[in-house]
């Protein structure tokens, strides 16, 4: 599951850079968390450096790159497959 994950978070940003023609090689953790009920936590972390090529006019203040880190967190939960949900939906329609 967290190969999966890892794969899934690193295609989405590849992706999303490759319109630009930016060939991004992301770093990507996948952390799982069980919690009681046997429910569990996953969180994904993305980042990413890219280097941005200055105009020629800052080479005068010894500049040519500039990085720009970028990160991202999704934390998501996944309840207990043994759980019971139950709604209460009131009629007074009379119908019942």
């Amino acid at each position: 599951m967290e190969a999966q994950a890892k794969a899934l978070a690193s295609d989405y940003l590849k992706g999303h850079m490759a319109v630009d023609g930016i060939n991004a090689i992301p770093a990507v953790s996948v952390a799982t968390v069980s919690g009681s009920d046997n429910g569990k936590t996953y969180t994904v972390d993305v980042s990413y450096t890219y280097a941005l090529n200055l105009s020629p006019l800052m080479s005068v203040f010894n500049k040519t790159k500039v990085s720009i880190p970028a990160s991202s967190r999704s934390t998501s939960a996944r309840a207990a497959s043994n759980s019971l949900s139950m709604f209460l939906v009131p009629d007074r329609s009379g119908s019942i």
